[in-house]
């Protein structure tokens, strides 16, 4: 169960199965329910339904930007004490444009604990490691901004393109399977082999990754 929670961690299963558009659109949808705050999800129509292929989205920037729209509503449910909350995701010319904004409590942006508690940082990286922006405002009382833009394909520097070689290592040949398919899906990634025992065939496998569960 551990290894499926990596797993998943890595690339939500809905992101193959409905796209990222119809993935923010649950998410939302499961965040009013949950909570019972007011949610305003805004789209381009044109990729409201077709968003993926209509931006030719990168796995790796859906996966971010779902992961940070996932987290920020995480943050309102928690802290926020908001009545609305407002989503816009569109693609404009090579960008995905994200804007999540919540009439909440609001925070002094200069409270460092609090933007590690929150998240912040985290969604931040994300974010750069792309290629992206990332911008975060909040005025006590009058709530809370958070705005990304992503490359639609990541931008990474030289030192960064190269292949990253994985070895895989599990002694349960269906965890190997569910990792194997998990890289198949990472451009950047190549799996060098895999093993029952990841010392013994590390050893075969310099400078390899070992992905161990």
């Amino acid at each position: 169960m551990r290894c499926a929670r990596v797993a998943a961690d890595l690339r939500p299963v809905m992101l193959d199965d409905l796209g990222l558009a119809a993935a923010v659109e649950w998410l939302t949808e499961e965040f009013a329910k949950r909570t019972g705050i007011s949610i305003q999800l805004e789209m381009d129509v044109e990729h409201s339904a077709h968003l993926d292929a209509g931006c030719d989205l990168d796995a790796e920037v859906s996966t971010a930007v779902f992961r940070i729209v996932q987290e920020c509503l995480t943050n309102v449910a928690r802290h926020a004490n908001a009545a609305q909350v407002l989503v816009s995701l569109k693609c404009l010319d090579d960008r995905l444009m994200l804007r999540i904004s919540d009439d909440g409590k609001g925070m002094h942006t200069a409270n460092e604990s609090k933007r590690r508690s929150f998240g912040l940082i985290g969604m931040r990286e994300r974010a750069y490691g792309l290629g992206g922006t990332f911008s975060f405002s909040s005025i006590p009382g009058m709530g809370t901004s958070v705005e990304v833009a992503m490359p639609l394909k990541p931008i990474v520097s030289s030192g960064a393109n190269a292949m990253i070689r994985i070895l895989i290592a599990d002694d349960h040949a269906i965890v190997r399977g569910g990792f194997k398919a998990t890289i198949v899906r990472r451009k950047r990634f190549h799996r060098r082999g895999e093993a029952a025992d990841g010392l013994k065939r590390s050893s075969n496998c310099a400078s390899s990754l070992l992905m161990y569960c």
